[in-house]
């Protein structure tokens, strides 16, 4: 039986939420059994990006600025850091990468320096942002969050930053959950944070209403979704009271599914498996009937 230990508090983020939805099989492995896993070069890269976007600003929330010179120092001690710290270690932060090819880390290379300029040249061209890379922990109606935005600007305005490809529709972008969480995030810290709530130009009376009283998430924040690869910010969205009783529904839900995951757990087969870091031990449990109650003795009774 399979059940969640000490009841401890979930602290749900994006990633978390995202991989319980799709499948609890995923979510058993990395959340309940802590198993090791591979990333791919994409999530490597991902990551990196991320890391390395923390050092391009330096000062204090509100007073941000460049800290480097050029889009060009700044991509080639990025691409320097690739060679040294992924590619000759096949690591980053502290995981194995599992690359296609041996060739592939090296011809990523170019990724880095691609991503880092457009990073540069687009941070470079308007105002710093208020924050970077910001963690937020926070409970709200009994739920638990843990979320980190990319950016915080003036103007409500909240900018995730993505370095893949493949660009959502406008139908996704309504309603990508990830938003949700950064909106809801903002509103809550803004709501017991005073200093926080004046770097981003929140007055106090408006302060007071956030965090439910009565407003969850203001229809004043702007929600940007920035491609890097293609260097696109698509058109802005907007969140609501009505997102946070969505996604409060959707959390309740998986809490009650992963209190009892023995009757929940069995991956869910789709396209997502090509990309699963943990494919290979799922189809192991799956091939032995594990997931599915195959090795128990038969229950048969014939009626007249």
């Amino acid at each position: 039986m399979v059940r969640r230990k000490n009841k401890r508090p979930i602290f749900w983020s994006p990633s978390r939420y995202e991989i319980a939805n799709l499948c609890s099989a995923k979510y058993h492995f990395k959340y309940i059994l802590n198993l090791d896993y591979l990333l791919t070069p994409e999530m490597a890269l991902g990551i990196f990006i991320h890391r390395r976007k923390q050092k391009l600003f330096r000062g204090k929330p509100g007073e941000l600025e460049l800290a480097y010179k050029s889009a060009e120092s700044f991509a080639n001690q990025s691409t320097g850091m690739w060679k040294l710290f992924v590619a000759r270690t096949n690591k980053i932060q502290g995981k194995e990468i599992q690359w296609r090819s041996e060739k592939q880390k090296w011809i990523m290379v170019n990724d880095v320096k691609e991503l880092c300029i457009n990073t540069y040249n687009k941070c470079a061209s308007e105002e710093p942002p208020l924050y970077v890379e910001l963690p937020i922990r926070f409970k709200l109606d009994g739920l638990h969050f843990d979320v980190r935005i990319d950016e915080i600007r003036k103007n409500y305005t909240i900018r995730d930053f993505k370095t893949g490809l493949s660009l959502p529709e406008e139908l996704q972008l309504k309603h990508f959950p990830q938003f949700t969480f950064y909106a809801l995030a903002l509103c809550c810290k803004a709501h017991k944070d005073e200093e926080f709530a004046r770097i981003c130009g929140i007055d106090d009376n408006e302060r007071r209403t956030f965090g439910g009283n009565p407003v969850y998430i203001s229809d004043k924040i702007n929600l940007e979704y920035y491609n890097v690869k293609r260097d696109l910010i698509l058109p802005t969205t907007h969140r609501s009271n009505q997102d946070y009783f969505e996604l409060k529904h959707s959390l309740k839900t998986l809490e009650e599914m992963i209190d009892n995951l023995d009757t929940y757990l069995f991956p869910y087969w789709g396209r997502h498996c090509k990309y699963c870091q943990y494919k290979v031990p799922c189809d192991e449990k799956t091939s032995s009937g594990e997931f599915y109650g195959m090795n128990f003795s038969p229950q048969l009774t014939l009626f007249p």
